[in-house]
């Protein structure tokens, strides 16, 4: 089953950057024909996107972890690819969705070996959790730090780390999921179950 479902995502995936390797080809050379057909594809492709969210969301699909990986298939090697990411995210796919293993969408572009860092910047950009734990205790900033040292201090990100989120993972560390559930306000609970 995951391998069907890895194999629709890639097949959605490619399909997605066809429409944009396709868009950019058959862009008219008139400028202001270029404008109206650019707005048109963009609405076109917008609306796809918007599609497979709903589909993805319907069918507890992960089709943001695996537009973050590493895909090893040798059509592209274009993934993770930030304008699909970013079309995704504005679809409204969530930027902190765990799969079964507990893995973020950033944590999957950090397991996967092929982090690229202006992929990074756009799921930061939208919310990415930093000290999100993964079901092996993981969070990304440990995987960024241990297998991208560079991006730590290119995208600043020990200043993304907001006060919240490192409360959040103090009491997850700390406490026993018990404990905390009696103190702490059911709203917060989850921010603390993300890490």
């Amino acid at each position: 089953l995951e391998d069907d479902e890895t194999y629709m995502h890639t097949l959605v995936l490619h399909a997605l950057q066809m429409m944009i390797l396709v868009k950019r080809v058959l862009a008219p050379l008139n400028v202001q024909l270029a404008s109206i057909y650019d707005q048109a594809l963009d609405i076109t492709v917008m609306r796809m996107v918007n599609r497979l969210a709903r589909v993805s969301k319907t069918l507890k699909l992960h089709t943001l972890h695996v537009a973050c990986e590493d895909i090893d298939i040798p059509i592209t090697n274009r993934f993770p690819c930030p304008v699909i990411i970013k079309m995704l995210l504005l679809a409204g796919m969530d930027v902190n969705e765990k799969d079964s293993a507990g893995n973020t969408p950033l944590h999957a572009m950090m397991l996967s070996g092929k982090a690229r860092i202006a992929a990074m910047k756009v799921l930061l950009e939208h919310g990415a959790a930093l000290l999100a734990r993964n079901n092996n205790n993981e969070t990304c900033l440990d995987l960024i730090i241990a297998k991208l040292p560079r991006a730590v201090e290119q995208l600043e990100l020990f200043d993304r780390v907001s006060l919240l989120e490192r409360c959040a993972s103090v009491v997850r560390r700390s406490w026993r999921e018990e404990d905390y559930q009696e103190i702490v306000p059911c709203q917060l609970w989850p921010m603390l179950s993300l890490h």
